[in-house]
């Protein structure tokens, strides 16, 4: 699972996005061995 991938690395999942494949998913999804998983910083701005 992607939360699983997140906290084996020690990043905050709200702090981030991360896409599969070129597209945005959730915390809940599975990854495979064979996905291409990016991890993007959220920043946020006023």
């Amino acid at each position: 699972m992607v939360d699983e991938l997140l906290d084996d690395e020690g990043i905050e999942r709200q702090e981030v996005l991360v896409s599969r494949n070129g597209t945005i998913i959730s915390g809940r999804h599975e990854l495979e061995d064979e996905d291409r998983i990016r991890v993007f910083d959220v920043i946020a701005g006023g």
